[in-house]
């Protein structure tokens, strides 16, 4: 009976002792398991910390690029490298609008890399900024660089026309201060601590440092041209370090209390075989002591258990089946789900619907092929609300080698998800007005045109841009200029439903995509309220400023099936409703596109004329009345210069067809250079040769709004030797009603050259007794449409008219003599209008009745033969008559 009972106990002994060794050996499974998992974690954090940083550096790059290529392809940029904008660097670089921009110094370079303009807003440090570019800098890159032992993030581009056509007026550099404030916006986006410093070697070995209470990662980053580079350091706290550390702990003392559970069972078991032939009390006191070891145990198991379930970290513990059999309080709360709604259920009641089946397909695959499984996986909790995790599986094997659970880990990843949002909003969104910015927009017009294919419905696309508003930037400067843009911007959303797009595309164009509508009045009447909310005047730093804004419209399926062709469309349509007045919207239309590709193509004739030299000049003679003769040169005083285009294939394009293009654009100004040079050296040819006469040139509107026309005259006199009084100019009405003051003061200052001016169209405009006695004008130009109607005598055609023109005539010839001006009358054709002209006393005439307009060349042929001995003296013609005067009293 005790020898049973001793074999019992021996069989006991060695059942225990196994029974700790398996369970010694899952712990040690799942304590080395957990903390390889966490180191890994950690190192992988560190590099991804170290990666948001260069991307929160990259982005910055990429904002300072975008701002530096907008100054450079601006018009005003190049103008101001050519020396034609005096006015541009006090406009456009103040301390308060680098400021704005985050900017600490502006250069501006010639074409060999030296400097022509440079400007910082820190006066008390001035950065160091080259008076040469580097060769290898004269192109558009960017990068960092060390000016006077500082860091600058640096971007160069290449100063071009806005339309980025050339040719290459020089580079534009806009540097930014790598200072503290700009670390700490890296830190912010990037959620890290960030340190940057100069360091005298060109690279560091990249290395990682594990501190007590964070990790560091350090590396190097170049510097352009220069020996040195900058030290990158990342740092984050060691949340994982301190997990893993717990970890470890709790593996030492299950190990230790698994150890001292081996040698206690070790040694109750040996004392009961030593003492198997005692007594029973003997016996029962082994009991007892093997009891109380194995309370012991039981109290280290209950250790760990408190320690899982202290973790931050959930974890969850399932069958190879999947069925979940243990979970921690941290999986508990980042689920919603109670410990008895998961235990015996599968992963699958956290499953949210985000992954797709092929996910969980290959999810599975790794972890039966590889043991093991880490990735990001979407959640649902219980409530419904989706969460983002990390997810680490592994596999537990028994004693034999057999798979038989799987631990999985989950880390909330959602603050991590919050930073990628934010930078998906810099990229996204623009960053003045907070809009969607192009990519965006084209994403979203994606979407849209997506969803009505498939459900058979329309929408509109608006597209619009802020009438004049270059004239505010030029005027007001950049910063006035983002102020509108941001308030405009506020006017159009509340003009839309919310289930509309507002999209800024870059500078004052801006798009509205509008769903769901009925009917074209629907998008009709948004382009109205837009229109209107945009008329109103806008209050910036208690001045008014008043724009307007012109809108295209197209419908979906009817204007276009693609983006390209929407987007196309609605731009022509703007263009057309521009081209109406402005202030109004344009429905997309066959002619609405052939009306902005012919300007697309006409615009790029004039470049290509300015580039080639294809433009030729016209005269057409200015002969005295009282010496007229059809066809002759006699009594000629004078020449207007008209300007064409030669095509390649000796086409001539008239100015009709591309002057009021060239006035838009802005190409105007070169264009009206280029005539007035060239007039002033045929007329210095025709002086030389005997026949000095006076050659008039029309100038325009644009040339005298930053004093172009004072530069382009003294240049045009000194390059062709003329002599200023053989030069007249000629503008219209229309250039005295924007500022008649500031154009007075332009016209003095030519006039003391010693040039003359004359008034084109005189009497279509908006005529002034005022402007013609405060302006310094010689001549008063009687416009065609006075002239056609014309006869020496009122005949049976059209009576009306020929009184009405006759009367208009003699008034304007009456008005010059009375001002001491000459009269001139355009576009006489017939002798009778020659006549009539003579009888009311006019000065001057030109037009096809004397001679069309002739090639430099044929021109000079003309006079050479045709002029008379009076050497271009205008004769007097018949005084009025009293039947003239009675008639000018009538008008």
């Amino acid at each position: 009976m005790r020898r049973n009972k001793v074999l019992d106990l021996h069989r006991a002994t060695h059942t225990l002792l196994l029974t700790s060794i398996s369970l010694s050996t899952l712990l040690f499974i799942v304590a080395l398991t957990s903390t390889q998992q966490f180191f890994r974690l950690e190192q992988k954090e560190a590099l991804t910390a170290r990666d948001r940083v260069l991307t929160v550096l990259e982005y910055q790059f990429e904002q300072l690029s975008s701002i530096t290529a907008d100054y450079s392809q601006w018009d005003d940029t190049w103008d101001f490298l050519q020396g034609t904008d005096p006015e541009y660097p006090e406009v456009n670089f103040t301390e308060d609008s680098l400021s704005n921009l985050g900017i600490a110094f502006v250069g501006i370079y010639t074409q060999e890399g030296k400097q022509f303009f440079s400007y910082y807003a820190d006066k008390t440090y001035p950065p160091a900024i080259p008076e040469m570019l580097h060769v290898s800098l004269l192109k558009n890159t960017q990068g960092l660089f060390l000016l006077g032992n500082v860091p600058y993030l640096v971007s160069i581009r290449a100063i071009l026309h806005s339309d980025l056509s050339g040719p290459l007026a020089g580079y534009f550099i806009f540097g930014k201060t790598l200072d503290e404030g700009l670390i700490a916006t890296i830190s912010k986006l990037s959620g890290t601590t960030v340190t940057i410093t100069v360091s005298d070697e060109a690279k560091t070995a990249e290395r990682t440092i594990l501190g007590a209470s964070s990790i560091e990662s350090i590396s190097s980053i170049p510097l352009g041209l220069s020996p040195k580079s900058l030290i990158l350091s990342v740092r984050i706290p060691r949340d994982l370090f301190w997990n893993g550390f717990r970890s470890l702990v709790l593996f030492f003392i299950l190990a230790l209390v698994t150890i001292v559970i081996f040698f206690i069972n070790y040694a109750s078991s040996q004392k009961l075989l030593a003492f198997e032939k005692n007594t029973a009390a003997i016996l029962e006191e082994e009991v007892q002591e093997r009891t109380e070891s194995l309370r012991m145990a039981n109290s280290s198991l209950q250790n760990y258990k408190k320690i899982i379930e202290s973790t931050g970290e959930g974890i969850l513990i399932t069958d190879m089946k999947g069925t979940i059999l243990e979970i921690n309080p941290a999986i508990q709360n980042m689920t919603g789900f109670s410990e008895e709604e998961l235990i015996g259920q599968t992963p699958n009641i956290l499953k949210s619907g985000m992954n797709a089946p092929e996910f969980y397909r290959a999810l599975w695959e790794s972890v039966h092929q590889n043991g093991q499984w880490e990735g990001e996986i979407w959640n649902r909790k219980r409530d419904g609300t989706l969460l983002p995790f990390w997810l680490s599986i592994n596999t537990l094997k028994d004693l034999e080698g057999n798979p038989c659970k799987l631990v999985a880990f989950y880390i909330d990843i959602t603050q991590l998800k919050q930073t990628q949002e934010k930078l998906n909003n810099l990229a996204f969104y623009d960053s003045l007005t907070g809009l969607p910015n192009r990519s965006l927009f084209t994403d979203r017009l994606d979407q849209v045109l997506s969803r009505a294919q498939r459900e058979k419905s329309r929408f509109a696309l608006l597209y619009m841009d802020l009438d004049h508003f270059k004239d505010v930037n030029d005027g007001f400067g950049h910063q006035v200029g983002d102020e509108l843009l941001i308030l405009a911007a506020h006017r159009i959303k509340a003009q839309v439903r919310e289930a509309d797009t507002v999209c800024r595309l870059g500078g004052d164009e801006f798009t509205v995509i509008l769903e769901d509508i009925h009917k074209s009045t629907d998008a009709s009447l948004v382009a109205k309220k837009i229109i209107e909310a945009l008329r109103e005047p806008f209050i910036i730093n208690e001045r008014e400023i008043y724009i307007g804004s012109s809108v295209g419209i197209a419908l979906y399926p009817y204007d276009g099936a693609t983006i390209q062709e929407l987007v196309k469309n609605a731009d022509a349509a703007m263009y057309d409703a521009k081209e109406q007045g402005r202030g109004q919207y344009r429905f997309a239309s066959g002619a609405a596109g052939i009306s902005s590709r012919h300007r697309i193509e006409v615009e790029a004739q004039i470049r290509k004329a300015l580039d080639e030299s294809r433009f030729v000049l016209c005269y057409q003679p200015l002969v005295s009345t009282g010496s007229a003769e059809q066809g002759k040169a006699q009594g000629i005083i004078g020449a207007e210069a008209l300007i064409r285009i030669k095509n390649p294939d000796d086409t001539i394009v008239p100015p009709g067809e591309f002057i009021e293009i060239a006035e838009d654009t802005g190409l105007i100004i070169p264009m009206g250079g280029w005539a007035l040079l060239q007039a002033c050296k045929d007329a210095r040819t025709w002086a030389e040769a005997g026949k000095p006469i006076q050659v008039s040139v029309n100038v325009s509107q644009r040339q005298f709004e930053r004093g172009h026309i004072i530069k382009q005259t003294e240049a045009a006199l000194r390059e062709s030797g003329l002599d200023p009084r053989l030069l007249k100019l000629e503008v219209t009405e229309s250039l005295f009603m924007r500022d008649a003051q500031r154009v007075a003061s332009i016209m003095e200052d030519l006039k003391k050259l010693g040039i003359c001016f004359a008034v084109d169209d005189f009497g279509t405009g908006y005529s002034s007794l005022r402007y013609i006695d405060a302006l310094p004008i010689d001549s008063l130009k009687i416009d065609k449409s006075f002239v056609d109607h014309l006869r020496s005598e009122e005949g049976p055609s059209d009576p009306q008219k020929n009184l009405q023109n006759g009367s208009i005539a003699l008034a304007v010839v009456s008005m010059a003599r009375s001002f001491g001006l000459t009269s001139i009358a355009e576009g006489v054709e017939t002798k009778e209008q020659l006549e009539a002209l003579k009888r009311r006393g006019c000065d001057a005439v030109q037009g096809y009745y004397i001679s069309k307009p002739l090639p430099a060349d044929l021109f000079k042929d003309f006079i050479q033969h045709g002029l008379n001995s009076q050497k271009g003296q205008i004769q007097p013609s018949m005084q009025e008559t009293d039947e003239e005067i009675e008639e000018l009293e009538s008008v």
